[in-house]
């Protein structure tokens, strides 16, 4: 046979080549490997055979030891490293900690969980819905309403944002339908009716125009006329401010854009909070969930100079504002031109003045206030306690407060006790005390969430000389039948003396859409005479599902009738009028 690796004739039961000493058979006696890339066998280095063979494992182990030692070093310190980099400073887990106890958005609140109440408020504000509500008086032992029993309001409201929105308003005495008032407006016209009192839906056209139908109005004219009121400058006046008012996305005084613009621009907020100190403190062990957990503890410092300072840039910012100063101006300068249109003295020497003279005031004012609050307010001091999941637990502070020369001591303690969402179990307690005397306000908070039951029990106790006063809430609401019931009590000296309950049935919902609940009685009992007053109705919320009509009637234009057809109108209002509350009389 020959060598596969250097063609040497070898003997057929050859395992190893003579010539180069690779391993050729499969036999075990080799450790030098096959294939064209492998060691020869004389090449391997052979082991000391003087080292006792127990050496040999205890030295390999060392090293297998030692490595893994510092294998395990270096994965520790990238984990490490990583860690610190992702690891939130005591300053940032206090400020999360106070965000996620109070935040903007109530996700996990019964209120979001069951009724979802800030989709139903975005949905009444911008999107196509109705709405209404109904009370009727049913019970009253107060003097001077029993005449009242089985009469009632009903208000019911459509509103398509896009284009059209209407009120129907209806008045009802001693079970009867008293009257009824229509409301309405679309196509920049505004529409209203009372079908029991005229036969005329009274309609005034807001659109482009409008200021020469009130120049050329038979009756306004005659008005304008009489107080000599020039009639085309009017007319332009009021065309001008009409289609400034009607540019919705520009309209002057949005506060939302403030705000907005607030947000984005002032950096008083982020500076507060930069301004901050904090330290980390000793632990202390708190009840939580019926549980006592060790909570880490924070020193933090609140400095009068943070305050002032966020209160000083937050002034500077609003006012500074570019875009507020303009719309006081336009404001001003409108205020102006209809003084000067309608023939009044304008004791301003400018609109341009005015709004100097303002922000002036306004200027000297703000600094007074915030020279007071300097003179005022000392740092507060807290000490804040945060679980191991870095939420709130409990937080106490002192400060002071400097007024009339006299110092007041603030304390304040607050703990969070746990629940299905952070303010749902509390205990908080505020005293002030100077010149001998002190106030405390005491407040307690429990509630349950358990995905079938909402119940929620607040305490209000205030306590100055001796004497008290406090209110105390409750709630319940069962999510399988809907029952709800409220109950509010005002106290003073531990006795009642006013409660106000609420007992009802939410039989329509679904959350962040539609909502309709009958109100079986909200009562309003005075425990000091006995008397109350007992009423029933409904309230609902939903999509609009019906069309916006107009009231029903014969238009009438308030701008084209004569003075003749506004005193036929009148008349027919007197007469139909008089059979309907005679019953007052």
């Amino acid at each position: 046979m020959n060598c596969p690796f250097c063609n040497e004739q070898l003997p057929e039961d050859s395992r190893f080549c003579s010539n180069c000493g690779n391993q050729i058979g499969s036999g075990t006696g080799g450790t030098g490997g096959s294939g064209p890339d492998a060691v020869p066998y004389y090449q391997i280095p052979q082991i000391n055979s003087s080292m006792p063979e127990g050496g040999k494992k205890k030295r390999i182990g060392k090293w297998i030891a030692v490595g893994g030692a510092a294998l395990t070093v270096v994965i520790c310190g990238v984990a490490a490293g990583a860690f610190m980099l992702n690891a939130k400073s005591p300053k940032e887990k206090v400020i999360a900690a106070f965000e996620q106890a109070f935040p903007k958005d109530k996700k996990g609140f019964p209120s979001e969980e069951i009724f979802g109440l800030s989709q139903l408020k975005e949905m009444a504000k911008n999107q196509d819905v109705e709405q209404g509500l109904e009370l009727s008086l049913n019970e009253s032992t107060i003097y001077g309403t029993t005449e009242l029993i089985g009469s009632g309001i009903r208000i019911d409201t459509k509103n398509r944002p896009s284009d059209s929105r209407a009120a129907d308003i209806g008045v009802s005495y001693g079970g009867m339908d008293l009257a009824e008032i229509q409301l309405y407006y679309g196509d920049k016209r505004f529409m209203a009716a009372a079908p029991q009192l005229s036969s005329y839906a009274f309609m005034l056209d807001l659109g482009d125009g409008l200021g020469n139908r009130l120049k050329d109005s038979p009756v306004i004219s005659e008005m304008l006329l009489d107080s000599g009121i020039d009639a085309d400058s009017l007319a332009d006046f009021v065309d001008e401010t009409l289609e400034a008012a009607s540019d919705t996305e520009n309209r002057p005084f949005n506060m939302e854009k403030l705000f907005a613009r607030y947000q984005e621009g002032c950096k008083a907020k982020a500076k507060f909070k930069e301004a901050l100190t904090v330290e980390k403190g000793e632990k202390k062990p708190f009840t939580i969930r019926k549980k006592e957990v060790k909570c880490q503890g924070y020193h933090t410092v609140i400095s009068k100079e943070a305050m002032i300072d966020f209160l000083e840039e937050s002034s500077d910012f609003f006012l500074e504002d570019e875009v507020l100063e303009e719309d006081f101006l336009t404001a001003l300068e409108w205020a102006a031109r209809l003084n000067q249109i309608l023939g009044n003295e304008i004791p301003l020497n400018s609109p341009k003045t005015a709004v100097n003279d303002v922000y002036a005031n306004a200027r000297k004012q703000t600094d007074q206030l915030i020279k007071v609050l300097d003179d005022s307010l000392e740092d507060v001091e807290m000490i804040v306690y945060l679980d191991k999941k870095g939420n709130l637990a409990a937080f106490s502070g002192t400060t002071s407060i400097y007024a009339d020369g006299e110092e007041a001591e603030v304390e304040f303690e607050v703990q969070l006790k746990g629940g299905d969402y952070p303010l749902q179990n509390l205990e908080a307690v505020l005293e002030l005390s100077a010149d001998g005397e002190r106030i405390t306000i005491d407040v307690d908070r429990q509630g349950t969430f358990d995905k079938k039951t909402v119940t929620d029990e607040i305490s209000v106790d205030v306590t100055l000389s001796g004497e008290s006063a406090g209110g105390d809430y409750k709630m319940s609401y069962e999510m399988e039948n809907g029952e709800l019931e409220a109950q509010l009590d005002i106290r003073a000296q531990r006795l009642k003396i006013l409660s106000l309950s609420l007992d009802g049935t939410i039989d329509e919902l679904e959350k962040g859409k539609s909502i309709h609940m009958e109100i079986d009685e909200l009562r309003i009992d005075s425990t000091i005479n006995g008397q109350y007053m007992a009423l029933d109705g409904e309230i609902y919320l939903k999509p609009l599902e019906d069309t916006i009509k107009e009231p029903s009637g014969q238009i009438f234009d308030v701008l084209e009738a004569s003075e003749k057809e506004w005193m036929e109108a009148a008349d027919e209002m007197m007469q139909k009028a008089e059979p309907l509350f005679e019953d007052f009389y």
